[in-house]
Order: C-alpha cells, then sequence, then structure tokens
C-alpha cells in the first residue's frame, strides 16, 4: 500500500507491515514546503516498469546516494533537518502524542 502522509506524518505510529510507501510533503508537519520525504519499503526497490522516469527509480537513487538528478531545494532540507532533530530531542512521536492530548 503507498500512504499519503502529508496532514499526519510524525503524529501518528506507521503500520509498516501493511505499508510499502510513504509519501510526505513536510509542510504541515515536519518543516516548510518545498521539500518531501518518501520512506519505500526495502523489498520493492528494483521492480520497476521498464519506461519509468529515473526520478521516479527508487532504486537508482538508493545505489547512487551522491549524486542528484535534479537540483534540490536545500533550504527546506536544512530546515526540515533542523525540525525533526529538534523533534527528536523532545521526546519524539511519543511527546508529540502526549501534546495531543
Amino acid at each position: 500500500m503507498c500512504v499519503d502522509m502529508s496532514s499526519n506524518i510524525g503524529t501518528c505510529d506507521i503500520p509498516w507491515d501493511k505499508v510499502g510507501v510513504v509519501y510526505a510533503g513536510v509542510q504541515k508537519n515536519l518543516g516548510i514546503s518545498g521539500c518531501t520525504v518518501i520512506i519505500v519499503r526495502e523489498d520493492l526497490l528494483g521492480h520497476k516498469a521498464p519506461d519509468t522516469p529515473i526520478l521516479a527509480d527508487w532504486q537508482e537513487f538508493e545505489n547512487s546516494p551522491d549524486t542528484y538528478y535534479n537540483t534540490p531545494a536545500v533550504w527546506p532540507m536544512y530546515i526540515t533537518g533542523l525540525n525533526v532533530a529538534y523533534m527528536n530531542q523532545m521526546g519524539g512521536l511519543d511527546y508529540y502524542k502526549l501534546m495531543a492530548r
């Protein structure tokens, strides 16, 4: 299953046994607009269709971690990294679930 977690990533547990791909725009919960998080279950890598564009080939990105096929938006990634680090320092998901009560 592929889920769009743009509205709730970082706010709830993810049932990894049922989810193959998580897609999330970070602008609501993790960072600022211009950054997207995609989490792909490892067993799904390498099974692309022959006409899959390189920007959607997750195996290609996994095999070349220092190569970018486009120019990434560095500022949103930096801000998202700072915010996620802060969220982890505060206690992670458990802390934020308590705060939501």
